[in-house]
């Protein structure tokens, strides 16, 4: 689907840092945002229901959310929902220094 939206520059500029920043692009992130103004239950597993569907992995929303990656799999297959991929660069970013 197509669709059209007339945002002012400054708005636009708004939305790509945060997107860049969050690591997203811009249709999860309006997916997100509005999702996150419709009413719904403020629980684990309807925020791991919200950010797989927004398009994250199970260790980015593990990291968002402060829990461990095998809980976050568990909720989603529990939910039905598959993982979304992984592509290489993406997720946690973990520095390693030489012994």
């Amino acid at each position: 689907m197509k669709v059209e939206l007339n945002i002012p520059d400054a708005d636009w500029a708004r939305l790509v840092g945060v997107a860049e920043q969050q690591g997203v692009r811009i249709p999860q992130l309006i997916l997100a945002a509005t999702l996150e103004l419709m009413p719904w239950k403020d629980t684990a597993t309807s925020r791991v229901e919200h950010l797989v569907r927004a398009g994250l992995q199970d260790a980015v929303i593990a990291e968002r959310l402060g829990m461990p990656n095998w809980r976050i799999a568990a909720i989603r297959r529990e939910l039905g929902l598959p993982a979304n991929p992984f592509h290489r660069g993406e997720g946690r970013h973990v520095e390693r220094t030489a012994s």
